[in-house]
């Protein structure tokens, strides 16, 4: 179920991305699809995520719990600063 709400929520930025590129000007897409799909993916994704963190909690207390978390994010958000975010701003001021 997690993957599958994984792979909802990558496929409405895809949609959003594929509306935005071919200039879409659908008003019942975007409002109506879109929104429905936003307002059952994210929710669902982040349900089943808390669900998944407290059934396989860490054994050996809260706070090793939560630097386990915090480091599992921030270091694949501290990659892709550099690796996306930097090239996109810089190519994106041409």
């Amino acid at each position: 179920m997690r993957a599958f709400s994984v792979h909802l929520v990558v496929f409405v930025h895809c949609l959003v991305s594929c509306c935005d590129a071919l200039e879409i000007k659908d008003a019942t897409f975007k409002t109506g699809v879109l929104k429905c799909l936003v307002q059952v993916g994210i929710p669902f994704f982040f349900y089943i995520s808390g669900i998944a963190s407290s059934i396989f909690r860490v054994k050996k207390g809260f706070l090793s719990y939560l630097s386990n978390k915090f480091w599992r994010l921030m270091i694949p958000f501290g990659l892709a600063i550099p690796i996306f975010l930097v090239p996109r701003l810089f190519f994106g001021q041409a």
